[in-house]
């Protein structure tokens, strides 16, 4: 009976997984947080813009390198082979790997 509960476990926790497997994807809680705030000066909206732009695009990249480390390119890019059907399967994948990565952060309320 143990055996059996250990086999069902172990089938739902491979079930569960994503094709890629779990995402770690860290960020900074200070992120963005405007330098003038450290400092004890007053802020502008102006700092509050870049520290908010910094985020977002540190972020976008964060996301980008994740999901190209994820979803494998195809051996014809090497070569500049691939057909335009293979470019469009990798680039949808990627995108597919990109958005789970930000739903992922989202409910993880990172972002």
């Amino acid at each position: 009976m143990i055996k059996f509960v250990v086999l069902l476990m172990v089938i739902v926790g491979v079930l569960g997984e994503s094709e890629y497997g779990p995402i770690r994807v860290p960020i900074p809680q200070d992120l963005g947080t405007p330098a003038c705030i450290f400092n004890g000066n007053k802020c502008t909206p102006e700092d509050y813009a870049k520290g908010a732009e910094y985020r977002r695009s540190y972020i976008e990249r964060l996301v980008n390198r994740h999901a190209e480390n994820d979803v494998k390119a195809p051996a014809c890019m090497e070569t500049k082979s691939c057909s335009e059907d293979e470019i469009a399967a990798y680039n949808k994948k990627l995108e597919a790997r990109k958005e789970e990565i930000m739903e992922h952060l989202k409910k993880q309320r990172q972002i």
